[in-house]
């Protein structure tokens, strides 16, 4: 047999194992997290609703990429809080490359919130980078801490600043690498490319709450 057969077999049966695996993880991801929503007393769907996706456009999240998917989709209604958390991926094309990105989201919506509308990130070299071009970044000088953690925008800036009191700056400062969007009723929570794993979806559904009660008024 010609080695270049050889190697092409090979890959082959290298990238089935692969795709074996993926579809075993994958499975086996759906049942912890089926069985962590019933614990929780959540309602659970394999696949999400594609609707969430039109819904929450607006945000920067649902701005990107192309073959966007809701899968793992739970939640429930409890003191007039909506609760879904879902796993959100799309694919990011570059060349002949693409990529896919996925992360867990945590989102709330809330007659108590009243939010401006801003978006916290964690911040990255090319963050500082663009902010030398003008791109924004509200900075908070009593506390350089948070500042140098995370980039703020807001199309309110004013409001923005109202809304991250010292409380709110103290708490992100402590809790690294999160993503956190917001406007009117509804607040976004997730780590960017970051999927939650079955047994940690109760802490990340507690630091959700934590932070939703920073900006729930009443």
């Amino acid at each position: 047999m010609e080695p270049p057969l050889i190697a092409g077999l090979i890959f082959i049966f290298i990238t089935i194992d692969i795709l074996i695996l993926v579809v075993i993880f994958d499975r086996r991801r759906t049942q912890a997290l089926a069985a962590a929503a019933a614990a929780m007393n959540l309602a659970y769907q394999k696949k999400g609703n594609p609707e969430i996706i039109t819904e929450l456009n607006g945000f920067n999240l649902f701005q990107h990429g192309h073959s966007k998917q809701v899968r793992n989709q739970m939640g429930g209604t409890a003191q007039n809080i909506d609760l879904r958390i879902f796993d959100y991926n799309y694919t990011i094309s570059g060349g002949k490359n693409s990529t896919v990105v996925s992360q867990t989201v945590i989102c709330f919506r809330s007659p108590g919130l009243n939010l401006p509308e801003f978006g916290l990130s964690p911040e990255t070299v090319f963050h500082r980078m663009g902010e030398v071009f003008g791109v924004q970044d509200i900075d908070f000088a009593e506390h350089p801490a948070f500042s140098k953690q995370y980039q703020m925008k807001g199309s309110d800036e004013s409001a923005v600043r109202e809304l991250f009191h010292m409380n709110a700056l103290e708490y992100f400062n402590t809790h690294p690498k999160l993503n956190v969007e917001g406007r009117g009723d509804t607040l976004l929570i997730y780590r960017r490319g970051k999927r939650t794993k079955p047994e940690a979806l109760r802490d990340f559904m507690a630091e959700g709450f934590e932070i939703l009660a920073l900006f729930k008024k009443g």
